[in-house]
């Protein structure tokens, strides 16, 4: 596993099955700045190849409504193939719902609350996108 740590999360990078794991500190705040650091910390353990995101938090964390937009475009998630976000906190769980409700990311992006279940679902993801391009 690659590793990286950003002022906000920690990133571990997965080769083998194509996930890197960001990993939000305790209470972290998220703006604009902060996602295209870990975007880019997180890219830079996969250079070159496309791979899928699971985004976790176990507390609450806080973003900013321009943290959100950055994270679903299509620059962001230029190299990803989808995105699980993952807490077992219902409040995340509702601004996880509203964020995929507003803001619409361009990747299939889905909320969990184990990552054992976002993981099989990218997994799926990425089976159904190899059948694609196929």
């Amino acid at each position: 596993m690659l590793t990286a740590e950003t002022r906000t999360t920690h990133i571990t990078y997965d080769p083998q099955r194509k996930i890197a794991f960001m990993v939000a500190k305790p209470q972290a705040h998220f703006d604009a700045e902060h996602a295209w650091e870990n975007r880019n910390a997180a890219l830079a353990l996969c250079p070159g190849e496309k791979c899928c995101l699971v985004f976790e938090s176990e507390r609450d964390i806080t973003t900013t409504a321009e943290m959100r937009a950055a994270s679903a475009s299509p620059l962001y998630n230029e190299f990803y193939s989808a995105v699980a976000l993952v807490s077992p906190s219902i409040a995340m769980k509702l601004m996880g719902n509203f964020y995929l409700r507003i803001n619409n990311p361009v990747v299939p992006t889905r909320f969990f609350s184990t990552r054992d279940s976002a993981v099989f679902w990218l997994a799926k993801q990425m089976e159904m996108q190899k059948l694609k391009t196929a």
